[in-house]
């Protein structure tokens, strides 16, 4: 009879061999701990090969499972040297459901600058967050290069993808091509979040696009001196900028169309160049209580509406390009 208990068990390594041995006819039968060369241990020589892959794989297996939140920092000094090198770690990662949320988070230490686009397309990351030590982070405009939809932008969602929470505050760089260079994109069911007081600024074209069926939530956002529209809402995109920020934009403010909608209530969307909120093709906007004045009194140029544009303009600070409350060609503006 065995002694079961005393029975030595074959040790773990956390290593995946190239091959398991296969056991040849004429081979002396031998147990103990594998030692091919000496004919010793020969039994447990394709055993200990195969303890040793199920060891590699359970371990890999643990690092995929989140029991716990997780904080991974990127800059100088951190584990990473970029965003993307830590997202792509986190993307390999499962948070487990718990009673209280499983949370990973990217920390951009200080001196950290984004030379990179940030492109998720179909994963879901929308339980990973993004944070910085410095109050505002550099994007590098130059380092857009990757062109989606006509556009290049320093963040994006595709193709049903989920971006990381938007939790810091971004500034473009001016060097390189600024035609085109967004903040932000959602396109095709992508979706993105941004928090109060996060935001791209400065960016080169659109401060952020949500586009055939994508989703920007960016309640009390930062989206400011955009080069051209703050907000470009198109093909049933859907974007939330309640109370967002939303200056100086060298477009539109808000410009939505093609059966678009946005909801800006409570934002400041003053100084644009071409209309404070643009809306036509079917689009729908919320605007109440909104400042949509361009300049320094109330213009035609400020709520706009054309092809059937629908915007509710309660309360908002600015004129209006068609008489309000009254359905014309153009749309209606109620107010």
């Amino acid at each position: 009879m065995v002694d079961v208990a005393s029975v030595p068990g074959i040790g773990e390594a956390d290593v995946w061999v190239d091959k398991v041995p296969e056991l040849q006819n004429g081979w002396r039968p031998t147990g103990g701990p594998p030692n091919p060369v000496a004919d010793e241990g020969l039994l447990n020589w394709p055993i200990q090969a195969l303890t040793w892959r199920t060891r590699h794989l359970y371990n890999r297996e643990l690092e995929r499972r989140l029991d716990v939140s997780i904080e991974l920092t990127v800059g100088p000094g951190g584990q990473h040297a970029t965003l993307g090198a830590a997202l792509e770690v986190l993307s390999l990662m499962q948070p487990r459901l718990r009673a209280q949320s499983v949370i990973g988070t990217v920390r951009l230490l200080a001196g950290f600058e984004l030379a990179e686009q940030v492109i998720v397309r179909g994963l879901n990351l929308g339980w990973v967050r993004i944070i910085a030590d410095q109050p505002t982070v550099i994007i590098r405009r130059g380092a857009l290069t990757i062109a989606i939809d006509g556009s290049y932008p320093a963040f994006a969602a595709i193709h049903g993808g989920v971006l990381p929470q938007i939790a810091a505050l971004f500034v473009m760089s001016t060097e390189g091509t600024a035609t085109g260079r967004c903040g932000l994109l959602a396109y095709m069911g992508g979706n993105a979040q941004v928090t109060p007081g996060a935001g791209i600024q400065n960016a080169g074209g659109y401060g952020l696009i949500a586009s055939q069926g994508g989703v920007v939530i960016a309640l009390g956002a930062d989206f400011r001196n955009a080069g051209s529209d703050a907000v470009r809402a198109t093909a049933s995109g859907s974007a939330s900028v309640i109370s967002a920020i939303l200056t100086g934009a060298g477009g539109a403010g808000v410009f939505c169309h093609k059966g678009a909608t946005v909801d800006c209530q409570d934002a400041i969307l003053s100084g644009a160049a071409s209309n404070g909120i643009y809306c036509a093709l079917a689009g729908r906007v919320n605007a109440h209580n909104a400042n949509c004045r361009r300049g320094a009194s109330d213009s035609s140029a400020d709520i706009a509406v054309a092809q059937g544009g629908t915007i509710v303009a309660t309360g908002t600070t600015g004129g209006t390009s068609i008489a309000t409350n009254t359905t014309t060609p153009s749309g209606v503006i109620y107010k």
